[in-house]
């Protein structure tokens, strides 16, 4: 269990970051579920019918309605987005070590940190997106190994940045090893904050759900996305940063105890 001078120091080093971090994460959600959207064109119907269907009628359109969104073309154009999400996400854990090592964090340091890894990350990333993408095709056993599997590969772009020599399997192996009896405590470190996004969202989906249901119309499918979005972003600005900067964190701190044993 982490004490509090840990957490001080996350929500430090998460004030420092925030700006830099909220306005990344935004600009590429938005690119990310862009390029995830091309795979849906064509389709009768994309999710926002699916859901706009149920919430205005309570009738969720016919199955294989359903399932023509989630065709092969669709299958390829998620998993590009999910690269440039991922990917982008990688690069964005770079910039915070990088910030710490060096007190110094800015647009400019994104790109030089992207410029400077970029073949590498895609690379790693490319195999991470397959691999969890395709598992998670699984039914129900899916969801838990990438779940896992999120942990065991947790350390990956501080990694990359910290240890260039490596080749791409080495990348995951060294992850594999030094997550090793920590994926319990790093589950927990992120549910401090996980929660707490989670439940702001749940809070704004909910009051969208009461607008519905006080009045079945246009409107009211508006204003309940209108209330989704608002929480999730409030929910993201507050939290997301202290996420990352508590890995980020845990990380270095691991990184030390390990040179500190080795130096004993």
């Amino acid at each position: 269990m982490k004490d509090k001078k840990f957490y001080f120091e996350v929500d430090e080093l998460a004030k420092n970051c925030q700006p830099l971090i909220v306005v990344s994460t935004i600009v590429i959600s938005i690119i990310s579920s862009c390029i995830s959207e091309i795979g849906t064109k064509g389709s009768s119907y994309n999710y926002f019918d699916v859901i706009s269907s149920y919430l205005k009628t309570g009738n969720m359109i016919h199955l294989n309605q359903i399932n023509d969104i989630f065709s092969p073309k669709t299958d390829i154009f998620t998993l590009l987005g999910n690269i440039v999400f991922i990917g982008s996400y990688f690069i964005l854990n770079m910039c915070v070590l990088k910030y710490k090592q060096n007190g110094k964090l800015s647009i400019s340091d994104i790109f030089e940190v992207a410029k400077n890894n970029y073949f590498k990350t895609l690379i790693v990333v490319s195999i991470y997106c397959v691999l969890t993408y395709f598992i998670s095709k699984i039914l129900i056993v899916g969801i838990i190994i990438v779940l896992v599997l999120i942990y065991v590969f947790m350390y990956l772009p501080y990694l990359i940045i910290l240890k260039p020599e490596l080749s791409f399997k080495e990348y995951f192996i060294e992850s594999y090893n030094l997550t090793n009896g920590h994926k319990f405590e790093l589950l927990k470190n992120d549910l401090r904050y996980v929660v707490r996004i989670i439940g702001i969202t749940f809070c704004g989906f909910i009051a969208g759900i009461i607008v519905i249901s006080l009045s079945k119309s246009i409107l009211s499918v508006v204003v309940f996305y209108i209330l989704f979005v608002v929480a999730l972003l409030y929910s993201i600005l507050k939290y997301l940063p202290n996420l990352i900067c508590s890995r980020t964190l845990y990380f270095i701190n691991h990184m030390d105890s390990l040179e500190n044993k080795k130096t004993v």
